[in-house]
């Protein structure tokens, strides 16, 4: 007996697009480190060698300036969204931090092409905190906080003659800003910070930037 041929057609699965037409990219790693990291951080230990902790966990938003313009056309100022811990001894007010930060932004060009950056950064280092005391002024806490940083940064240029390029780097960072404690545990703030890693590694991209981003924590 002949089995005639099947005459249903394989459906090919056709990628989300967003409203410029544009793949929708799949969520960052930094949407992990969003859910599990506020939880994690309440398992840090509340005080080393018997000396007492404060702890607290920041988001971070705001805008990042890239310093080689040229180099990301249309796309040098991204948004950014970022999670850092930071803990500190309350008798010397010295501590370190860890940070997660993302960031994004993309420009048409031209009808046939646009162009994408994503940079994707981890950071770690000390930090240095005054409490209202130090200072005479209530409820405020300035910080200032400096280490290392790892960047990954892929820059999609899909107009005509562009080129993609993606790119490892390890470069220093310092910050400073201030925060007001509200209820004992409730945080808002600024903070500015810049980033510079050309001059340990002249090839590849540029990804030396400044930026400002509006924070909101929680101590404890």
């Amino acid at each position: 007996m002949k089995i005639p041929p099947s005459t249903s057609t394989a459906r090919t699965s056709t990628p989300a697009r967003d409203g410029r037409g544009a793949p929708l990219r799949a969520p960052g790693p930094w949407i992990l480190a969003l859910l599990v990291g506020p939880p994690a951080a309440c398992f840090l230990p509340s005080s080393v060698g018997g000396e007492p902790l404060r702890r607290g966990v920041t988001v971070a938003y705001g805008e990042r300036d890239f310093d080689d313009d040229d180099e990301y056309p249309g796309v040098q100022d991204p948004s950014v969204l970022g999670l850092e811990f930071d803990a500190y001894e309350l008798r010397r007010n010295f501590g370190w931090e860890a940070s997660v930060q993302y960031a994004q932004d993309d420009d048409s060009r031209s009808p046939s092409g646009r162009i994408d950056v994503e940079t994707f950064e981890l950071a770690a280092g000390l930090r240095r905190t005054w409490r209202p005391y130090e200072l005479g002024v209530r409820g405020l806490y300035p910080y200032v906080g400096g280490g290392a940083s790892l960047l990954y940064t892929d820059l999609d240029d899909s107009s005509p003659g562009g080129d993609d390029d993606s790119d490892f780097d390890v470069g220093l960072y310092v910050h400073f800003g201030f925060y007001a404690e509200f209820f004992d545990h409730i945080r808002w703030g600024l903070d500015y910070r810049f980033m510079r890693e050309d001059f340990l590694d002249g090839g590849g991209l540029d990804v030396d930037y400044d930026q400002f981003t509006v924070t909101i924590g929680y101590t404890f």
